[in-house]
């Protein structure tokens, strides 16, 4: 009798953690990035949605712009503004620029990260 009610336990508690085990594990903390704005000198935005070929920016010569960045997760409604998530975490985000042509164009980086 207490051979069969140890293996009864063994088996429950074998079962419980294979059922437990199996189930895949969710992303912690990872952000969903749908869409990207650029905002140059705090007025005109460019704007590239997941999936999409980005349109070209024309820029002026001679001119000096600041560029910020907003990064919105619209799988959401409303949609999120993850901005702030993505500041948080900047040693795991880097945004690239690819200046394309015979530009001569000097891209100086403000951020506090190095």
């Amino acid at each position: 009798m207490q051979k069969s009610i140890f293996f009864s336990l063994t088996a429950l508690l074998m079962a419980a953690f294979l059922s437990q085990s199996c189930k895949p594990e969710e992303p912690v903390g990872e952000e969903e990035i749908t869409t990207v704005q650029l905002v140059f000198n705090g007025s005109e935005t460019f704007t590239w949605k997941d999936g999409a070929t980005p349109d070209s920016i024309i820029i002026s010569p001679n001119t000096t712009y600041s560029v910020a960045a907003r990064f919105l997760n619209e799988n959401v409604s409303p949609a999120e503004d993850i901005t702030a998530e993505i500041l948080a975490e900047s040693d795991e985000h880097l945004i690239c620029f690819d200046v394309l042509g015979s530009a001569n164009l000097a891209i100086t980086r403000t951020d506090t990260d190095g």
